[in-house]
């Protein structure tokens, strides 16, 4: 199994750079994202978005806040747009639109 790893290595591997072989691109649908959900009561639920390892306090976060009244649900994001740039510990005090 070990020398399977470090044959795989081996070909991905530029020793020249101390970088990785990447053939194509890659975007951030190709990450792999923790999310964090806060439902703070029936009416209203936080959800955030980052890299895997990222912590609370890293301005790092897509956060969405999604309000229920009646038969409206209500979808939106901090700072009015998607990207990850905020504080998921700051959820409930940041601007959404």
């Amino acid at each position: 199994m070990v020398k399977g790893i470090f044959e795989i290595l081996n070909k991905i591997f530029n020793p020249g750079t101390n970088s990785l072989k990447v053939e194509g691109t890659l975007s951030t649908a190709d990450a792999v994202y923790a999310t964090r959900v806060d439902e703070v009561s029936s009416a209203l639920t936080y959800v955030g978005k980052a890299l895997a390892g990222t912590t609370d306090s890293d301005p790092l976060w897509q956060v969405q806040r999604i309000q229920v009244s009646g038969a409206v649900t209500t979808v939106q994001f901090a700072d009015g747009n998607t990207n990850f740039d905020n504080i998921w510990a700051d959820r409930a005090s940041l601007a959404y639109s």
